[in-house]
């Protein structure tokens, strides 16, 4: 973590869902890593956590379902409460979500986020595709052929680039 903040962090069994405890050994409390819900449940479309920072036209959660990008694949959006998530970052491991609107909850209150699931379903099967095709380019044109980047991957295309060798032959 920057600026000299640094955390660990362990999950413990609170009876509904997981609970995250952090210890500092210095700075304030804004500064922690967010529990990433996505990688324990990609299917996931709402989940309820508790509001750490709100910031300009930032929130910051305790927990989150919102995949913020990486890798070539774009952020997810959806809502917080009656807020609109037009767009999702990380940044030192801390999941930014950027709203339209006027929030009506405060810093420490919990609150319901909900994925455009239809979106994000377009994005997995996009993403799932492009794992295919590379796998077919690679059955037909071998080792000569190999991934340029990370290319992107959103709800309507896959676009990658890819290098050959110079004994590639179509």
């Amino acid at each position: 973590m920057s600026g000299g903040y640094r955390a660990w962090s362990k999950v413990r069994d609170s009876g509904s869902r997981p609970e995250v405890v952090r210890r500092f050994k210095s700075g304030p409390p804004h500064f922690m890593e967010n529990l990433k819900l996505y990688w324990q449940d990609p299917y996931m479309k709402a989940f309820t956590a508790r509001v750490i920072e709100i910031k300009d036209d930032y929130i910051v959660l305790d927990q989150t379902a919102f995949y913020p990008g990486g890798g070539g694949q774009i952020y997810d959006t959806g809502k917080i409460e009656d807020l609109i998530i037009f767009e999702v970052k990380k940044e030192n491991e801390i999941i930014y979500h950027r709203f339209k609107g006027t929030p009506k909850f405060s810093i420490g209150d919990t609150v319901k986020g909900e994925i455009d699931w239809e979106r994000r379903y377009r994005i997995m099967k996009n993403h799932s595709a492009s794992h295919i095709v590379y796998y077919f380019m690679l059955k037909v044109y071998g080792e000569k052929i190999k991934p340029y980047g990370s290319g992107l991957v959103d709800e309507i295309k896959d676009r990658q680039d890819y290098i050959v060798d110079d004994s590639f032959e179509v």
